[in-house]
C-alpha cells in the first residue's frame, strides 16, 4: 500500500514523488522492497538537478547497506557517464 500526503496512490506515483529531491519523504518498508534502489535514484536525480556531491547525505543503519548504496551509485554514475 502506497500513500502520498495521506492519499492512497499507485506504486508509480509514489516512486515519482519519492525520487523528487524537492519533496521530503519517508519510506517505511520491509527488507527487499527496493528502498536502496529508491534512495540511489533520489540521489542521482538530485545530482542531475544541480546538487553538488558534498551536499548529499544518505543515512543507513548498516555498513553493508552503505556499501551497497555507494556501489549502486557509482555504477549508475558510470553508466550515465557522470564520472570523469
Amino acid at each position: 500500500r502506497f500513500t502520498l500526503d495521506g492519499v492512497a496512490v499507485d506504486a508509480d506515483a509514489f516512486r515519482r514523488a519519492a525520487i523528487d529531491p524537492s519533496r521530503s519523504v519517508v519510506v517505511d518498508a520491509c527488507s527487499g522492497s527496493g528502498k536502496t534502489t529508491l534512495l540511489v535514484a533520489r540521489i542521482v536525480r538530485a545530482l542531475l538537478e544541480g546538487a553538488e556531491p558534498d551536499q548529499v547525505l544518505a543515512v543507513t543503519f548498516t555498513r553493508l547497506a552503505a556499501h551497497e548504496m555507494r556501489e549502486r551509485l557509482a555504477a549508475t554514475r558510470r553508466a550515465m557517464s557522470l564520472d570523469d
